[in-house]
């Protein structure tokens, strides 16, 4: 995740996870503000119900659960982000 910004199946999926500003997250900030919690919150009873609770917010507007707004993270789709060779470019 910290060098490529992908998971085998994020990298399946044509996803990547990115800053909200575009650059790469740091591994720090993977660590402690995206991973340290997840992992604390699901060593307590019943963790499982509110990692659950904090994935909810993916169906909203933004597509961001509770840890991507923590580590300031976004995932983008890098399909859609590649050049069409059939659309013109205007050159």
């Amino acid at each position: 995740m910290h060098t490529r910004g992908q998971s085998a199946g994020k990298a399946l999926a044509g996803i990547r996870m990115v800053r909200s500003d575009g650059n790469r997250a740091s591994l720090p900030r993977l660590l402690f503000r995206r991973e340290l919690p997840l992992a604390l919150v699901s060593a307590v009873p019943f963790g499982w119900v509110l990692i659950g609770l904090e994935s909810l917010p993916i169906f909203g507007k933004e597509r961001r659960c509770a840890h991507d707004r923590v580590a300031d993270t976004i995932v983008i789709d890098l399909r859609a982000s590649r050049v069409d060779p059939e659309e013109p470019t205007g050159f």
